[in-house]
């Protein structure tokens, strides 16, 4: 039996998110490069565009930016222990030339066996999160430890994507509804609306935004979404009531339930665990007003 654990430490990095969860993650797509550790509990498995990733302690998910995945494990069936990597793309660009934010496509395949060095790093960020009692500096020296080895391990210079380096690369229609998008980060843009933007029928819309990103237009702003609450919950006080407002959700319920079926953790307690990180190991309040975004 798991003692209950949740823990986040966000960076210009990204994000680190440690948890306990037996409930299933609706399929929603992340901006960022994401990895799936498992650190303790129950066996389970990851769908990455349909195809099946072991999760074990002998293997690790690895997931692309823009790649649609989803968790169908049983609710309220045995917890497995994650150790969620979400990883700016922009960051890792400028640690290797090999990485092209945007372009490339790193991981060649959405599961793999674990290394025993890769094994040994995630437990002891796991431990350290738990414990708190290390620096921030400290703390990143094993998350960069980390990140590095999973990308010399897994990456792949030759595995690129069809997803554009930038805005400057998309259909300017396209790119026309993004700007929109990312100015008004909300459930209450429709997405009729974002098709008039872009000059579109409804569906030529759908078809053309999939061609372009990888994802639907809806699942691209429940990432907008999903990033700007965990960014606003880690570094502010602001109440839940008035970040669901102002993601337009029409009641906090609303939001609390879309946050948790994305990301497996409430509300609530992500920002209890981005808390207990920055006062055990000094980690500093961030800017969340920073709506940042690919495209």
């Amino acid at each position: 039996m798991l003692k209950q654990e949740i823990r986040a430490f966000q960076g210009r990095f990204g994000r680190a998110v440690l948890f306990d969860t037996n409930t299933p993650v609706v399929e929603h797509a992340h901006s960022q490069c994401h990895v799936l550790i498992k650190c303790g509990g129950a066996d389970g498995h990851y769908y990455v565009c349909d195809e099946r990733a072991p999760f074990r302690d002998d293997t690790i998910v690895l997931v692309n930016p823009w790649m649609p995945h989803r968790n169908p494990r049983r609710a309220g069936g045995p917890a497995s222990r994650v150790l969620a990597l979400y990883v700016e793309t922009v960051w890792l660009s400028e640690r290797s030339a090999d990485v092209t934010s945007g372009r490339l496509k790193p991981f060649a395949r959405p599961s793999a066996p674990i290394s025993t060095l890769i094994r040994s790093l995630a437990d002891h960020l796991a431990a350290t999160m738990i414990s708190g009692d290390s620096s921030e500096v400290r703390l990143e020296e094993i998350l960069y430890d980390l990140i590095d080895q999973t990308l010399s391990s897994y990456a792949t210079g030759k595995a690129r994507s069809d997803l554009p380096r930038s805005t400057t690369t998309l259909d300017y229609r396209i790119r026309r509804a993004i700007a929109h998008m990312r100015d008004h980060i909300s459930k209450e843009v429709e997405m009729s609306d974002l098709a008039q933007i872009a000059g579109l029928s409804r569906s030529r819309f759908f078809e053309l935004f999939r061609s372009c990103t990888g994802v639907s237009p809806r699942l691209y702003m429940d990432a907008l979404c999903i990033d700007v609450a965990a960014r606003t919950l880690a570094s502010t006080t602001h109440p839940l009531t008035e970040i669901a407002r102002r993601l337009g959700f029409s009641a906090p319920g609303h939001f609390s339930r879309f946050f948790q079926q994305h990301t497996s953790v409430s509300p609530s307690d992500y920002r209890k665990a981005a808390a207990a990180l920055r006062q055990n190991g000094g980690i500093p309040i961030l800017d969340a007003t920073r709506n940042e975004a690919p495209y």
